[in-house]
């Protein structure tokens, strides 16, 4: 078990420059507690375990509208609350920069509280926080707003990860400072977030929650801190993607597949995008062809390139984006992953692949293990390389006369511009950006939803984005310019810094339904994949060393895989593992066998226990990226209010 540094003088406060003294609370709320102060005057006032006042709010905060929550035990529940971060009461935890040092230098941690379904304290749901500002989670975990709303006592909590955002250490003149951006150092973080939050609530029993890397966090705190951690939810973390653990090569490729598949609205979306891939490769060798591509993509003008190679590169720019789009396949409109990872916080539509996959419905094309035929013209095909040819019989002289292959690439660019031009103001695409964002743009997060009695309805879909005016600190004083001279982001230094190498393979090829060219061919060795030992992995600075990383940064370093246990799930307890199959990264996930690469074997939602210390599996065959976590909406497939019951019941477990 890890041990934590004890601190002297731990700083709790709100922030002078997160809220006004002015604005610390809305009318409605201190009618609320003026009339809640009538009946439990002594109570509120002399009680040191009493939490603050329920709604704090910024200044652009909108009133809230009455109405009536699931309970009427708390004065706070009369109200209909927008779910997201303008509620928050923001506060600041002094951490230490090195817990586990002699280093007597600290930073402030960004936290947002919101205890309006707690008059009194008796548990804590803790979001761990990972590689984004904490707003995002804030406006996008629906599960622990919704939750609260139906359990008075409930207080929710989200910390944001050290080095992101406002939590980025002010360590001018410090050359490695960027050295203390480590899992073991953000989970002491979390450790101490909990010590402070009992100091003041007693010793009430706390859940992480997590998704993503965030749920990787939630696991390994539960594992490294189970004193202080009664339970977690780790939602689509790539938990067994580490080399130790060796997940199977292609199992992101055909989660990608199965979105684009039947989840897509036909099964002959795939097979049709996978076939137009080598046919785009083949004609962009001719300036004919190039010609042909770039009108039927509308491409910028001279974007496309003047070389042999100009369609493979189309090619490889369309597919793309289908990682991205499968991991963001929620049956709402959701900015959550192109805000994230995108070229723009906008709104993709309900089921993007599905509507990726709207003109590719027909079958168009024929691909067998060597050849793909459209409209009588066949090309030859090695799926494991880049290798394409026409058949003797055909001459790009016959593209204007095949009408299939126009529709098939037409479809192309419209499953392309779901991701790329999801707003349609591009009038052209340039192969080497997906650029969709604009100020104009839609935007829409789940902080545009109401809560009211448990329920969620989406309200303004065009609502922009509002984040607290946070002070930004000076960029000399930042570690950010000591690496990249931009924003400060953890995910870079976690990764080299502890070697967080996620072996997620997009192994490609005929039997995987979508992708070509492969990034990964067949027979790849893990070796081929990382490198050989000793090297620097992906990313990371080379010659390693500089700017506070560690002097080595191999990606073939097993140490955090087995400081966590691998596959053993032995030294867990009280944890859920959930993941969508429509979701890439559920191929690293913890799950029964590495049965979630087999095709049409969980039709359901499926729950297995994996040990006898209440650890389980949850597959979720219609989920995109921890869906489990999102608020809940009207379209959600079946599984996800089935999943969502499952995680309330674990929670109600471990915290009664």
């Amino acid at each position: 078990m890890s041990c934590v540094k004890p601190h002297g003088s731990l700083v709790w406060s709100s922030h002078a420059s997160f809220l006004g003294e002015n604005s610390l609370r809305t009318p409605a709320a201190f009618q609320l507690l003026m009339r809640a102060a009538l009946t439990t005057l002594a109570a509120v006032l002399l009680s040191q375990r009493a939490a603050p006042v329920a709604a704090r709010r910024l200044r652009h905060r909108r009133r809230w509208r009455a109405s009536r929550l699931a309970s009427r035990r708390s004065p706070f529940n009369t109200h209909t609350l927008l779910p997201d971060a303008r509620n928050c009461s923001w506060k600041t935890l002094t951490q230490q920069l090195d817990h586990f040092g002699s280093i007597d230098t600290t930073f402030d941690q960004r936290l947002c509280l919101y205890d309006g379904f707690a008059s009194t304290v008796t548990r804590i749901l803790l979001y761990v926080g990972n590689e984004s500002p904490v707003e995002e989670y804030v406006n996008n975990t629906g599960l622990m707003w919704e939750y609260a709303s139906q359990r008075p006592g409930t207080l929710l909590v989200w910390a944001e990860h050290r080095y992101e955002a406002q939590s980025t250490p002010r360590t001018k003149g410090m050359r490695d400072c960027l050295s203390f951006c480590t899992v073991e150092q953000a989970l002491a973080d979390y450790a101490i977030v909990i010590q402070k939050l009992r100091s003041i609530h007693g010793n009430v029993p706390v859940v992480a929650i997590g998704g993503s890397y965030g749920g990787m966090l939630a696991a390994w705190l539960r594992l490294k801190y189970p004193a202080s951690v009664n339970g977690a939810i780790s939602a689509s973390a790539p938990i067994w993607g580490l080399p130790l653990t060796r997940p199977p090569l292609n199992g992101g490729a055909i989660a990608v597949a199965r979105a684009f598949g039947k989840a897509g609205g036909s099964e002959h979306c795939a097979q049709n995008l996978r076939g137009a891939f080598p046919l785009m490769a083949e004609i962009g060798k001719t300036p004919t062809g190039r010609t042909f591509l770039s009108e039927r993509f509308r491409l910028c003008p001279g974007t496309i390139g003047s070389d042999a190679e100009a369609g493979l590169r189309l090619a490889k720019a369309v597919q793309g984006v289908f990682f991205d789009v499968a991991e963001a396949d929620y049956p709402f409109p959701s900015s959550y992953i192109t805000s994230a990872v995108g070229p723009g916080n906008y709104a993709l539509p309900a089921w993007p692949a599905r509507v990726a996959c709207s003109e590719l419905l027909d079958l168009m094309v024929d691909v067998t293990d060597d050849r793909v035929t459209v409209d009588g013209v066949s090309i030859s095909v090695d799926w494991d390389t880049t290798s394409s040819s026409f058949f003797p019989t055909a001459s790009v002289s016959d593209l204007e006369s095949m009408p299939h292959l126009t529709k098939l690439l037409h479809g192309a660019l419209g499953a392309w511009s779901v991701w790329c031009n999801v707003t349609g103001h591009l009038q052209c695409f340039d192969p080497s950006r997906c650029d969709s964002s604009n100020g104009d743009a839609p935007r829409l997060s789940h902080e545009t939803h109401r809560l009211s009695d448990g329920h969620v309805d989406a309200v303004d879909a065009t609502l922009k984005q509002q984040t607290p005016p946070f002070a930004t600190a000076a960029a000399s004083e930042t570690c950010s310019t000591q690496y990249d001279g931009g924003p400060a982001s953890a995910w870079e230094p976690v990764v080299c810094n502890d070697n967080l190498n996620l072996v997620n393979y997009l192994h490609q090829g005929a039997d995987d339904g979508l992708y070509w060219p492969p990034n990964h061919p067949r027979g790849e060795t893990l070796e081929d994949a990382l490198g050989p030992v000793g090297t620097t992995g992906a990313g990371c600075p080379n010659p390693p060393g500089l700017a506070g990383y560690p002097a080595t940064s191999d990606p073939w370093s097993q140490w955090l895989d087995a400081y966590f246990g691998g596959k053993s799930l032995e030294g867990y307890s009280n944890i859920i593992f959930s993941n969508g199959l429509l979701d890439p990264w559920s191929s690293a996930g913890v799950y029964d066998d590495m049965a979630v690469i087999e095709p049409g074997r969980y039709t359901g939602p499926w729950l297995r226990n994996l040990t006898s210390k209440d650890v389980s599996a949850l597959i979720l065959p219609l989920g995109a990226h921890h869906l489990d976590l999102m608020f809940s909406d009207d379209n959600d497939p079946p599984e996800a209010p089935y999943a969502r019951r499952v995680e309330y019941a674990a929670i109600d477990r471990w915290t009664s």
